[in-house]
C-alpha cells in the first residue's frame, strides 16, 4: 500500500511539474541606477541629469521597465534582460555593474487577455546601471514599456517620473506589480 501511494504522489508531482514547465514565461525587467557620486566625473549629461532631478547618494532608483515580456527559456534571463535593455537605447549597450539581483521567480498567475484565460510563469530581475541611460537623460523621466500579450510586434511604452525603489520589497511577483502600478500616470 505504502509503494502504490508513494508512486501515486510521485506522479502527480511529475504532472504538476511538467504543466509548470509548459507554462508560457514571462520576463519583468527593472534597471535600477544606484547613484554613487565617484562616477559623475566621467558622465557630464548624467551628473547634470542627476543634479535636476536631486538624486540622493546611495540610493537606487528605478529608470526604466520592462514589463512581462516573453521568455524564451529560464536559462536565458540575463541575456534577454541586457538585449531588452539595448533595445531601450536603441541598440547601444548600456553600462552595467557586474552583478544583479534575480526576484523570488516562482509566481504562476493566472492572465486574462482578450477574453482567453491561461497562466503564465513569471521572472523578475534586477539590473544594476552604472550610468544613467542616454534615453533616460532624452525623455527626462523613466520609462515603462507594457502590453506585451498581444500578437502585435511593438508594446506600449510610457514615461513616469523617476522614483527611488526598494528592490528587497519587490522581489515578488505581487510586490514588483504594485510598483510599477505606483509608475503609471
Amino acid at each position: 500500500m505504502l509503494t502504490f501511494i508513494t508512486a501515486v504522489f510521485i506522479g502527480i508531482f511529475n504532472i504538476y511539474t511538467n504543466w509548470k514547465n509548459a507554462l508560457e514565461k514571462r520576463l519583468t525587467v527593472f534597471f535600477v541606477y544606484y547613484f554613487e557620486p565617484h562616477n559623475l566625473s566621467i558622465d557630464p549629461e548624467g551628473t547634470k541629469f542627476i543634479q535636476e532631478n536631486n538624486l540622493i547618494e546611495k540610493t537606487p532608483y528605478c529608470l526604466m521597465v520592462c514589463e512581462e515580456a516573453f521568455l524564451a527559456h529560464d536559462s536565458d534571463i540575463r541575456n534577454w534582460a541586457q538585449q531588452l535593455g539595448r533595445q531601450f537605447e536603441g541598440g547601444q549597450n548600456l553600462s552595467f555593474h557586474a552583478f544583479l539581483t534575480l526576484g523570488k521567480n516562482n509566481a504562476i498567475v493566472k492572465k486574462i487577455v482578450e477574453g482567453k484565460s491561461f497562466y503564465t510563469r513569471q521572472y523578475t530581475v534586477f539590473m544594476f546601471l552604472d550610468k544613467i541611460p542616454k534615453c533616460v537623460i532624452r525623455d527626462k523621466n523613466g520609462i515603462l514599456s507594457t502590453d506585451n500579450y498581444d500578437d502585435k510586434p511593438t508594446s506600449k511604452r510610457e514615461n513616469f517620473p523617476i522614483k527611488e525603489i526598494d528592490y528587497k520589497e519587490c522581489l515578488e511577483y505581487e510586490k514588483a506589480k504594485e510598483f510599477i502600478k505606483g509608475l503609471k500616470p
